[in-house]
This record gives structure tokens, sequence and C-alpha cells, in this order.
């Protein structure tokens, strides 16, 4: 089975899950493993990188702060990549969908390393064609390093359905060119009529990066 390393909706997904390992997260250090084994990736130092690692802490504590109030959400993880965050957790009541390309969710089963709970299950959807009004079942909609990919009249669309998401974003004052992957930069007075509730913002270099929160209060 092989995985397309060229594109960057790929790398993501790989540099997500070496984030979380370099967390301290070892469902993680298994998937990379397990990848390394199959001689999809032989060096998993290239999608190391500080912001990752960074945004991923945030994401933790502010789902972590969620669940905490509300033990027992039902969540959405958007473009999931190989993040290994529901067994991070470990709650027995929150019920959890990961979402992600065919070829992504055909490895994460495959891999058999994800415990099978009633609460837990994986879907193979492309974002491009998913029906956005679904998202507004879900308690909690994740979108970690992937709406930069999207177009942005549809990410726009993505939020207004959510109830409550966590997302992040590639700011305007980044200097770094965007990839041929990569859509849009935020831009405070396009999302200004959603209801922003939190903001994080990093820097690296000459990245500018958020990690942002909408909640219809």
């Amino acid at each position: 089975m092989s995985l397309d390393l060229t594109g960057s909706l790929s790398r993501s997904a790989l540099g997500t899950l070496n984030s979380r390992a370099m967390l301290g997260d070892v469902y993680a250090k298994q998937f990379i493993e397990y990848l390394t084994t199959l001689n999809i990736v032989r060096d998993f130092k290239e999608f190391s990188f500080a912001p990752a690692i960074l945004r991923g802490y945030i994401y933790d504590r502010w789902i972590g702060d969620i669940i905490k109030d509300k033990p027992d959400i039902k969540v959405i993880n958007l473009g999931c990549g190989f993040c290994t965050r529901y067994f991070y957790i470990k709650s027995s009541t929150l019920q959890w969908t990961d979402v992600d390309l065919p070829n992504i969710i055909a490895l994460r089963e495959a891999s058999q390393l994800q415990p099978i709970t009633d609460n837990y299950k994986l879907l193979a959807a492309d974002l491009n064609s998913l029906d956005f009004t679904l998202l507004s079942d879900y308690d909690l909609v994740i979108a970690e390093g992937i709406l930069c990919y999207l177009e942005k009249a549809k990410v726009l669309d993505l939020i207004s359905n959510c109830k409550h998401i966590i997302c992040d974003v590639i700011g305007d004052e980044r200097k770094l060119e965007l990839s041929n992957t990569q859509k849009w930069k935020y831009v405070y007075n396009d999302f200004k009529h959603l209801p922003i509730t939190r903001e994080f913002r990093y820097t690296y270099y000459s990245r500018d990066d958020r990690v942002l929160e909408f909640k219809r209060l």
C-alpha cells in the first residue's frame, strides 16, 4: 500500500503524527513504527518542525479544557491524518469520528493499532465533496492543519455550519511563500461575521500562524 509523500496533504498528515510523538503520545510513536516497517517513511525527522509541535500542544490544551467540562460530547476530527488524540485523551464517554482521504483511512485500518470502542469511528471522505451541513450534528469540530488546503469560500461555509470548531490558519503577515496546494491567508475582516471566541497566534521566522476557536454562544 502506497502513500504519495509528494502531496502536501500527505506530508501534513505525517507532520501531525510526528508532532504528537514529540509531545509524548505513545500511540503516535506506534504509528511511526508501523509506517517505518512498511517502508512508507524512512526518516521522520523530515516531518519535524517546531510550529506543528506548538500547534498540537495548543489543540491538546483547548480540547482538554472542553472535554473536562463536557466529557460526553460528540467530536469529528477533519483531515485527521494519523492523529491519535482520541486515544491520548483516554475517555470512555467521548464520541469521536476521525475523517480523512481513503488512502489514509485504509492505512489506519490496516495498522490495527487503534483500540476498538463503540465510541470511536473512522470515516473515509474528501472534504472537497463533504456535505458540511452534517457538521452541525457534532458538538465539536477539529480541523488541524487542513483548512489552508481548501478554497477560502469553502472554509467559510464549513465554519458557518459548526456549533463549535477549533482550527488553524496561515496569517496574512506570513512572508514565506505558500506552497502550490495552500490556497489562502487569513484576514480577520473575512471572518469577523463568525463567532470567534479565542485566538492563539504564533510566529516562527517568516511564518505567521494562528489557532482559532469559533463557537456559537
